[in-house]
């Protein structure tokens, strides 16, 4: 299997709790599952849906504001902003606005909007998603291309550990809906291929790219 980010040469990695096989692509470092194993839109929304992700929760409510702190509002100060995978409720979206900035939402289950498609960002954010993605090139590409010059993409998403024997019980793989796993060398690879400038990662869930 070739990897879904650079089309290197993958080592198969077997899940012995699920019995899944993965791929670990030995260039860019990309860890990804067979795609028989992928769950139906409609599972993946019911796991979704499971998620308290509310404005009602105050630990979630910090959690995102940490991360506006860290991975947006040190990059851009205003502008016309997109969320992608806002989720049932857009609670980013909310804390970003009152931040003051224009804010639009797509996600493919609460808000396919096909209107984004046809306007230019100043920045994008998409939290907790791209782990998702079943063709991360693909999608990516999209986002980038409604992405103004200069714009911004912050992602966040767990990054991979390096210590592969620790993956088969790290918890974060253990979501049916996780099917895609990135380490810092991942996204230096994206942003090869993408013609982006990686301008910020923690080296931990934040990685903040710059349209060149």
């Amino acid at each position: 299997m070739d990897c879904k980010i650079c089309s290197g040469e993958t080592n198969q990695l077997l899940d012995v709790q699920f019995e899944h096989m993965y791929f670990y692509c030995k260039t860019c470092h990309f860890v990804f599952i067979e795609d028989k194993h992928y769950v139906s839109f409609e599972t993946e929304k019911e796991i979704y849906e499971l998620h308290e992700n509310s404005l009602d929760d105050k630990g979630y409510v910090t959690y995102l504001e940490n991360y506006i702190n860290e991975g947006v509002s040190p990059f851009i100060k205003e502008g016309l902003g997109l969320d992608f995978g806002s989720g049932p409720e857009p609670a980013l979206a909310t804390l970003l606005k009152k931040r003051g900035y224009e804010m639009d939402i797509y996600d493919r289950h609460y808000a396919n909007n096909s209107d984004i498609w046809e306007k230019k960002y100043d920045f994008i954010t998409s939290t907790e998603v791209i782990e998702h993605f079943h063709d991360p090139m693909d999608t990516l590409n999209r986002m980038v291309s409604i992405l103004k010059p200069g714009g911004i993409l912050s992602v966040m998403t767990l990054f991979l550990m390096d210590d592969l024997a620790l993956f088969q019980n790290w918890w974060y793989r253990r979501d049916p809906t996780h099917i895609a796993f990135y380490s810092p060398i991942t996204f230096e690879k994206i942003a090869e291929q993408l013609n982006l400038e990686i301008i910020y990662h923690n080296n931990k869930r934040i990685c903040v790219f710059k349209k060149q």
